[in-house]
């Protein structure tokens, strides 16, 4: 039968030949064996042939209920690369220890190892499948239900609060992310680039539908990079890139922290798009180390002061975050400033777009993950 021909299901029979194999390994272990690496080797190529080279078509993955987060099995050892979608996972044995399973990704890339039993290996993808779909669109094109408003001093993700809540304050979760190749108008070569954008409201242009004060909160490992040092962006109060409207659609706040842990670079006012105008603010403290392969956590802080004349702007950083499961919330101020027109090209006062964006250029697909993203409405000081 073909790959093509397969209909999903495995076999009785295929069943029964791979219960064959595992006891004649076991049997073979448990005696000492010298044929027990061979049997082992035989049971888990047998296994992969079904699950694996039969397109992974075996049972699908159960649908999930949206209001119910899986309970995240304790065992398992993450692993870095590999797509880091949920949906392209399977479980498979290990190779060097068939008696335990792992998880890979399409192109067989491990994900997380040492499980003791399959059932527990898919309750982690599960358990990763529904923190996807609460932080992405689903697949009609609607959204999934947002997690429920946030209270007291820390937001529905368990992550503390720098700013209180406006009343009646939106907890905007819907940000998707997308991959694009960057083209340079210096000439300078293309490369892979990464946005993960929220947008507040159906027209980017419509300042009343833009969250005027806000606490963008996210954390992000970076998996995969380019060898130069680059920003990582969270872009707040962006619009459409356009500059026939006077510089207000292609008008941003650019905040940024250096990927290799320097501090040459915190803060640019975009107007009108495509126009950068550097406006650094000396950090508090320096990183001082390379964030590739480890989690941090970015909050971007903006808000009207003055009477709403100006605008207050923060970055404060959780760093290290040894397990992103449990972020130790150690929130530190990275630097403030109070944008009251002395800025190059700066004075953004009005709610000009709805976008925030957060941007990373050389970054490949799938080079990097998100967690607890958000944007928060807050109370203007």
């Amino acid at each position: 039968m073909s790959k093509d021909a397969y209909d999903g299901k495995v076999t009785e029979e295929q069943v029964q030949e791979l219960e064959k194999k595992r006891l004649a390994y076991f049997t073979a272990k448990e005696q000492g064996s010298d044929e027990a690496p061979k049997l082992g080797v035989e049971y888990h190529d047998y296994a992969t042939s079904i699950l694996i080279d039969l397109s992974g078509k075996l049972d699908p993955l159960p649908d999930l209920d949206p209001n119910k987060k899986p309970e995240k099995p304790t065992e398992g050892t993450p692993k870095q690369g590999g797509n880091q979608d949920p949906e392209t996972w399977h479980v498979v044995p290990m190779k060097d220890d068939p008696s335990k399973f792992k998880i890979i990704d399409d192109d067989g890339k491990n994900i997380a190892t040492d499980f003791t039993t399959a059932e527990s290996a898919v309750e982690y993808i599960n358990y990763y499948r529904w923190e996807k779909q609460q932080q992405q669109p689903s697949g009609d094109g609607g959204q999934q239900p947002p997690p429920p408003a946030p209270t007291g001093d820390k937001d529905s993700f368990g992550i503390a609060k720098i700013c209180p809540d406006a009343d009646a304050g939106r907890f905007l979760t819907n940000f998707k992310i997308e991959y694009k190749t960057r083209n340079y108008r210096s000439g300078k070569p293309s490369e892979p680039s990464m946005e993960y954008t929220s947008k507040a409201g159906n027209d980017a242009n419509d300042g009343g539908s833009a969250v005027k004060n806000q606490e963008v909160t996210w954390y992000a490992r970076i998996n995969k990079f380019k060898k130069e040092d680059d920003t990582f962006s969270t872009k707040i109060l962006g619009g459409a890139h356009s500059s026939s409207d006077g510089g207000k659609g292609g008008t941003c706040y650019d905040v940024q922290i250096n990927v290799h842990g320097g501090t040459a670079n915190t803060l640019q006012v975009e107007r009108p798009h495509p126009s950068m105008h550097p406006c650094h603010q000396k950090a508090l403290f320096k990183i001082g180390e390379t964030l590739v392969g480890k989690w941090i956590g970015v909050k971007t802080i903006c808000y009207l002061i003055n009477n709403g004349k100006d605008r207050r702007i923060e970055q404060h950083i959780d760093y290290p975050v040894p397990d992103i499961e449990k972020p130790p919330n150690a929130w530190r101020k990275y630097w403030a400033v109070d944008d009251t027109g002395q800025l190059p090209k700066g004075h953004i006062v009005q709610p000009i777009g709805s976008l925030t964006t957060v941007r990373l250029d050389g970054v490949p697909k799938d080079g990097i993950e998100f967690r607890y993203a958000s944007v928060r409405e807050i109370k203007a000081g």
